[in-house]
This record gives C-alpha cells, structure tokens and sequence, in this order.
C-alpha cells in the first residue's frame, strides 16, 4: 500500500503538470487558466450538492494556540 500511496502522491502532480503544459501549448495560457478555475468552481459545486453537510460543518473543539510541552 505504501508503494501505490508514494507512486501517486509522487507522480499525480507531475502528470497534471504536464497535462497544463500541453493544454497551454495548443489552447493557450489563458484558456487553461481560465478552464482551471471554472472546473475548481464546479468540482465544488458538486461536493456542495452531492453533500451538502459538508458546507455547514463547524469544528466543535477550541484549538490551543499555547505549544504542547
């Protein structure tokens, strides 16, 4: 398990790199930023939607802000 974790947590970001990078070469930069944001905004939306308990969750404990010792 811990070879698939680092394969994907080590490899995941360098193909989307790659992905943006060709995007960009034949759309070009703007619209692949632009494309980017819109698919965050909608990836959202569909986690809001799908489930909704998550947008109204408010931690219950307080937080320390004194360093354990």
């Amino acid at each position: 398990m811990t070879a698939v974790q680092m394969i994907l947590a080590l490899g995941g970001p360098q193909l989307g790199e790659v992905e943006s990078g060709l995007l960009a070469a034949v759309m070009g930069t703007s619209f692949t930023i632009f494309t980017g944001g819109m698919l965050t905004f909608l990836m959202i939306g569909c986690f809001t939607y799908r489930f909704p308990a998550l947008s109204r969750y408010v931690h219950s404990q307080e937080i320390s802000t004194y360093p354990m010792v």
